[in-house]
């Protein structure tokens, strides 16, 4: 399973790296959102975890390229800062599946990505 991790801050992808390789996973990871467009496009992602700190284009527009321009149901969580209340609410409308809180461990997104497959499998 191949899981895209959009983020800036190299020690979180250093930590999120280990977490999902330890529990099966391979991490693709993305300097920035025109690179993880470029990657789901690439048929070669799963499941994308956006960080709202993405550099060139924000999460959302991540977001609503994938829902809307692509037409696609790839899950994706997203990550923000606990300051952006309103970002957060603004993602899930533009078709989140999930979202996490900084800072937040990296086990919790482990445990929020095997839902969304579990959900996903059980309505397949």
């Amino acid at each position: 399973m191949n899981v895209l991790v959009c983020e800036v801050e190299d020690i979180m992808m250093t930590a999120i790296r280990f977490r999902l390789e330890k529990n099966g996973f391979k991490m693709i990871p993305a300097a920035n959102g025109d690179e993880a467009i470029a990657k789901i496009e690439n048929g070669e992602v799963d499941l994308a975890i956006v960080g709202t700190n993405s550099e060139n284009i924000s999460a959302a527009e991540v977001l609503r390229y994938v829902r809307k321009v692509m037409n696609s149901d790839l899950p994706i969580i997203v990550v923000a800062n606990i300051e952006e209340g309103n970002t957060i609410i603004e993602l899930l409308e533009a078709g989140a599946n999930d979202f996490s809180l900084r800072p937040f461990k990296p086990m919790e997104l482990i445990i929020r990505l095997s839902h969304i497959l579990k959900s996903q499998k059980t309505a397949s």
